[in-house]
């Protein structure tokens, strides 16, 4: 059955949910939990998901919402504050990428003057946040937005309990927000016999592209004892091959070229990681 991808990564794709009912969460499930705050829903009620859930948030509308656009009420704006700026996001400001991605909830607008934090709904932090100044407003969800694996996240002490909601690619996280999510197709859709060898005219075996090589997980070792049985051949710092990032356009067409395999190893061994390099170069 043929696949859909879905990209999530770069995107607030992940943040198409509504503000909804309470319940609680805490940022390290270790720790006590939080004060009682309002904690808002981020997913259907009472639904029982034998999946990770990601298509169901992203199409999530709750009816209290469907009836309010039904009966044409009036309805205001969650401001979401980008904590960090635009940068690292690739949105616009306000309601555009709602409406261009064809949110199912698109009243929502973005912005990133942390002069508005105390009148945003919800501030977004990422990455490697830092204690903000000004005191949250009860009425207010901070998220946290992680990639990375907690081997290869800043130290998050003096942060523990203040946040509301997790978005990461962990599938306990509120908003499970991974690279990317691949769906099948309208089943109805016609499949065509695959009858097309990817081989044909590659003559090299096996390539990884890898620049951190301090990885303590052992996969450095994998491609070792795997190279005695089969051509690897190692790009980046940690190989004798070269393919500039520079010129990235020009290396996957080498790779989808010449390699029958490719590596795509992660950096840590950690619950519900994928390196995006499993969907930027293994399979794109």
């Amino acid at each position: 059955m043929p696949y859909e991808r879905i990209g999530l990564h770069t995107t607030l794709h992940g943040l198409n949910v509504p503000l909804l009912r309470n319940f609680s969460v805490t940022l390290n499930p270790m720790q006590p939990p939080a004060a009682k705050t309002k904690r808002l829903v981020v997913w259907p009620d009472k639904e029982q998901f034998d999946d990770d859930r990601i298509v169901a948030q992203l199409e999530y509308k709750p009816k209290w919402l469907e009836e309010k656009e039904t009966k044409k009420e009036n309805l205001s704006l969650k401001q979401i504050l980008l904590y960090s700026g635009f940068g690292n996001w690739q949105v616009k400001p306000g309601q555009e990428t709602f409406k261009e991605q064809n949110c199912r909830v698109n009243t929502c607008s973005l912005i990133a003057d942390r002069n508005r934090a105390a009148q945003a709904d919800a501030i977004l932090f990422q990455h490697s946040p830092t204690r903000p100044w000004f005191q949250r407003p009860k009425s207010q969800i901070w998220i946290l937005f992680l990639l990375e694996s907690p081997n290869h996240t800043p130290a998050l002490n003096g942060l523990e309990n203040l946040f509301n909601w997790t978005a990461s690619y962990r599938h306990d996280s509120d908003i499970v927000a991974p690279y990317e999510k691949f769906v099948r197709y309208n089943e109805r859709v016609k499949t065509l016999p695959q009858n097309k060898s990817y081989s044909v005219g590659k003559v090299k075996q096996v390539a990884w592209f890898v620049s951190n090589c301090g990885a303590r997980n052992g996969r450095r070792e994998f491609a070792d004892e795997l190279a005695k049985y089969i051509q690897v051949d190692i790009y980046g710092g940690c190989g004798n091959h070269r393919c500039s990032r520079q010129d990235s356009d020009r290396c996957f067409e080498m790779l989808s070229k010449e390699y029958k395999f490719y590596l795509a190893f992660e950096n840590s061994n950690c619950r519900d990681y994928i390196t995006e390099k499993f969907f930027v170069n293994g399979l794109s």
